[in-house]
This record gives structure tokens, sequence and C-alpha cells, in this order.
């Protein structure tokens, strides 16, 4: 079967309903479209272009950023009765711009990406660790007293007594004032004892009423010691929702120490992929990671 025409469809979809515009060169659909779809050799998808003609005002509204474009694009026979072509380009509309060329002609341009929206933000892991918490123990009482304040209570109230008992026992020796020191100082230490005794222990049953919760942290991506840089490179994809095509790396480098991903995610499989001596680019709405045998810019229609 010899196929000799040329023909192209978009797509226009969202929320149910889609909406088609067929090219080729039969009436009524005899009209002009041109797509411009870049090959890009880095990490940065190129922004797709196409350019619709003759739309009517309904056709015109349908190009409304965010919804989903499609472009097929091939050749069909004589009389129309078998075609051959596929999918060509598939993505987001990220704008929609009037073009005006006779100030009749309803002309538009739609920008939109191939390549899905990845996050920018660096991949951070929930990392949970348990710990043992409790009641604060600030070494205080129900009123309000710390055990400081209870021992200097208590000496200052003693030294009152002796001090009264000295007063009222003017005539009293030295050897006398000493043995009331003594058993002053005796009282002091077995008092202070006491606090100590009691603060320790209430401190202990509030150590063994502590539980233990958890504690939660985010932080960057780490894979351990001897980790290939294919594993790397899948997992990141995996976590980044990253469509990746082919991965076959010229070296799957061993990280020895560790790894640990810092970045953007793409930058970040670009970087692991430059340890592997290995190309990273976006073709066809996926990541490849493999030596570019093939590149070209493809502009239909």
């Amino acid at each position: 079967m010899y196929f000799v025409h040329r023909y192209a469809r978009v797509y226009v979809q969202w929320k149910g309903h889609q909406v088609e515009f067929l090219s080729w060169d039969k009436a009524p659909n005899n009209r002009a479209l041109e797509f411009t779809l870049p090959f890009t050799t880095g990490v940065n998808p190129d922004v797709n272009s196409l350019t619709m003609y003759n739309l009517t005002d309904k056709e015109f509204g349908y190009f409304l950023q965010g919804r989903t474009i499609i472009v097929t694009a091939g050749f069909y026979n004589a009389d129309a009765s078998a075609k051959n072509g596929g999918i060509v380009a598939k993505g987001t509309i990220k704008s929609s711009t009037p073009i005006a060329l006779d100030g009749t002609d309803r002309t538009i341009q739609v920008n939109f990406n191939s390549f899905p929206d990845i996050s920018a933000d660096t991949i951070k892991v929930k990392k949970v660790k348990k710990v043992k918490v409790g009641i604060k123990n600030d070494r205080k009482s129900a009123s309000g007293k710390t055990m400081t304040d209870y021992i200097s209570e208590y000496n200052r109230k003693k030294q009152a007594e002796i001090d009264k008992w000295i007063r009222d026992n003017p005539n009293a020796t030295s050897h006398e004032r000493a043995l009331k020191r003594k058993a002053l100082n005796s009282q002091k230490k077995t008092h202070s004892a006491k606090i100590r005794k009691k603060y320790a222990k209430t401190k202990k049953t509030k150590i063994a009423k502590s539980k233990m919760v958890k504690q939660v942290s985010y932080v960057n991506l780490h894979y351990k010691a001897g980790t290939k840089a294919l594993t790397i490179i899948r997992d990141v994809a995996k976590r980044a929702k990253v469509p990746l095509g082919t991965v076959k790396l010229n070296y799957n480098h061993k990280f020895a120490n560790g790894y640990t991903v810092g970045g953007k995610p793409i930058n970040a499989i670009k970087k692991i992929a430059d340890s592997a001596n290995t190309p990273v680019f976006i073709e066809g709405g996926k990541l490849y990671v493999q030596e570019m045998t093939t590149g070209q810019k493809a502009s239909c229609i």
C-alpha cells in the first residue's frame, strides 16, 4: 500500500472532554497547522510549539493553560482508506498566544511541555527516632520551693535557735557553746540528707514515668556504602516521579562511602550519571541516561 498524503491531528483534553482538530488536504479540514518539537541534550526540557490557523471563535477558546494536548501525524493513501502514523507529542499547555495575520484569520500559537513538571525541591525522607521524655525535673516541690530553699530555710531556723540560746546563756563557757554548735550542725546535716534523699526519689519517679515518643525529622536522601549509580538513579526517578526511558550506564559506579542526594531531582540524576560517564537527555517526554546515537528537531506539516 502506497502512502502519498500527509495528515495531522491535534487533540485537546480536559476533565472528560476531548476536542479534535484534523489537518489534511481534503475539505473542510484542509487548513494548515505547524508544530516544532525541539530535541534537547540537557536536563531542562524545551517547550514545544504548535500554530493553528483558521480557527473559529469557539475553537480558539479551547487552548487553555493546564489542558492536555496530543499531536499525531502520519500519511494516508490515495483514497483515504488507510492511514499510517502515530503520536509525536503529548503534554500540558503552558501558554497560548493569539497571532494576528490579516486581521480576520483566528490564529494561535500554543506552547506546551511534553515532559511533566517535576518538583524543584530536594528530595527529603522522613526520619523517625524514638526519644524518652517525661515531666521536667526542676527540683521544685508543689509549693514552688526548691530543695535548696528547704535546706536554707531549716539552716536559718537552727541558726536563730543557737543565737537565742547564746543570748539566754551569757555565762556559757566556750566548751558549752562548741557543744551546742556541734549539735546544731548535726541536725543541719541530718535534715539536709533527708531532703536530698526525698528529691532524689522524686526525680527517679519522674524518670520512671517518662515515656518513649516519636521524633520526626526530614533529611536528605542517603544511600549506604557500596550502592551503585544505577540503583540510585532508578530510586530517585521513582521518588520524584521522573519518567525514565532507557538507562544504560557506561560505567556503573559504586559509591564506596555512600551517597547523599542533594539539589533538584533531575539535576541529581545528571550528577550521578556523570559519575558513570553517561550523558542524560530528554526525548519524547522521557529522561534517558545513555549514549546519544541520534538527535533531531522534528518539524511537521
